[in-house]
This record gives C-alpha cells, structure tokens and sequence, in this order.
C-alpha cells in the first residue's frame, strides 16, 4: 500500500474508532457549511525533473476560537496552522485543514448533514472514486498522470471553484 492509501485506512479506523454520532457529524457539518471550505486544490511541485500540476482534495475551517478547532481536531484529525489577525476584531484567526485522500471518509460521513457545501463535497468524492492517484518514489516525485486524467482533474477542479 502507497502512504496515501495508509493515511486514508488510519483516518477510517480512527473515525470508527472514535464512535461519532449524528450530532457530532450534523454539528460538524453545520461547521464546515458556515465556517469552512471544501474543495480541489492545486499545486506545482518538482517531480521526476519537471513541474507537476498536482489536486488534492480538502476541507478547511476557519474560526478564532482555538477551542473549537481542537474539538475538530480531536474528532477528525487535520491540523491547524496560518494563524493571523482578524481585521475588525483583532483576535487571532486559526485555520484548520485537512487535505488529501483523508477527507474521503469524512465527507462520506458528513454528506447527510452537509447543505450549502453539499455539491463541492460531492465533487471531491467524485474526483477520488474516479481518479487514479499512483504516486512513484515516495512523496516527492509524482506519477506521471495521462493527459485525460489531467484533463479530467482540472475539469472537476473548475467545477468545485464555480459551485456554490
């Protein structure tokens, strides 16, 4: 197994493990539909002495209570990171972020509970069902990816930016 299948078999095991019940999924969710993001990001990075476009997907929230995102945390897994300062009030904004094959199970679960970001969501699980996301040499050098995947990924990517 490649890491990235490990790290999706860790989160499912942690989220069964953990025993979430509906309200901690509907009031996740009610979290992410108000506060957060969910969606296909895109990055260039080094691979096999080329730049490589690479997607993934992810969920983000961000809030400046540093209590909630470690309830998140606690529930979910991620990380928290890019802390600033909100312009009116001054108070540190935490951003909390959880990208990659692990927001697959997650937005399983939360689908149900999800409205306004209920069509990105189905879009991100659609690009993993339907993808094909081979990694060679470890995390640093990329799969080379067929022009129609690429294709493809950037297609689903401009739909999740242009979806509400």
């Amino acid at each position: 197994l490649g890491v990235s299948a490990v790290n999706v078999i860790l989160t499912t095991i942690n989220l069964l493990k953990k025993k979430m019940t509906n309200t901690d999924l509907a009031y996740f969710a009610g979290i992410v539909d108000g506060e957060g993001s969910v969606g296909i990001g895109k990055s260039q990075r080094d691979g096999e002495r080329r730049w490589a476009t690479e997607y993934y997907g992810y969920i983000a929230v961000a809030n400046t209570s540093f209590e909630l995102l470690s309830w998140v945390i606690q529930h979910f897994g991620g990380k928290i990171g890019n802390q600033r300062l909100s312009r009116l009030s001054k108070r540190p904004i935490y951003r909390w972020m959880l990208n990659g094959q692990r927001v697959v199970p997650i937005l399983e679960q939360l689908l149900p509970y999800l409205i306004v970001k209920r069509r990105r969501a189905e879009i991100v699980l659609r690009f993993y069902r339907e993808g094909r996301f081979a990694r060679r040499g470890g995390d640093r050098k990329l799969a080379r990816v067929a022009s129609i995947e690429q294709q493809r990924r950037e297609g689903l990517y401009n739909s999740a930016r242009q979806s509400a």
